[in-house]
């Protein structure tokens, strides 16, 4: 959500343009949101009515996660360029991919975990 706030108001405070300028670098902090929510500028309405939804903890819901193997990754990230939502849900709807492989790459973490149960002969 702070993600989506930082976008809205990329116009107005660019941002971004900070990274590329030490000087304005140095106050890229969490300050950020506070200079949002102070400011009066109705260009920056949407990003204070976002903080405001963080600060009463009404936050985005989540509707469904889906592991997919390597394979499908290539085979959704074409479906996800080539989806169009319907136009009621544009702004309702973020998919988002995350790769988690706890440094194991295809390989499960789990086949490499110790499980100890209450048998003394180390069954489960």
């Amino acid at each position: 959500m702070i993600i989506d706030c930082f976008e809205m108001a990329e116009e107005v405070l660019q941002i971004s343009a900070m990274v590329d300028q030490p000087s304005r670098y140095l106050y890229l902090t969490d300050s950020i949101l506070e200079e949002i929510e102070r400011s009066s500028d109705e260009r920056l309405r949407k990003s204070r009515d976002l903080i405001l939804r963080i600060r009463r903890r009404d936050l985005y819901r989540l509707v469904d996660e889906v592991l997919i193997s390597e394979n499908e990754i290539a085979m959704f990230k074409d479906w996800e360029r080539q989806f169009q939502w319907p136009e009621h849900l544009k702004d309702q709807v973020h998919v988002d991919t995350s790769k988690i492989n706890y440094g194991f790459g295809a390989k499960n973490p789990l086949e490499h975990m110790k499980f100890y149960g209450k048998d003394p002969n180390g069954k489960l």
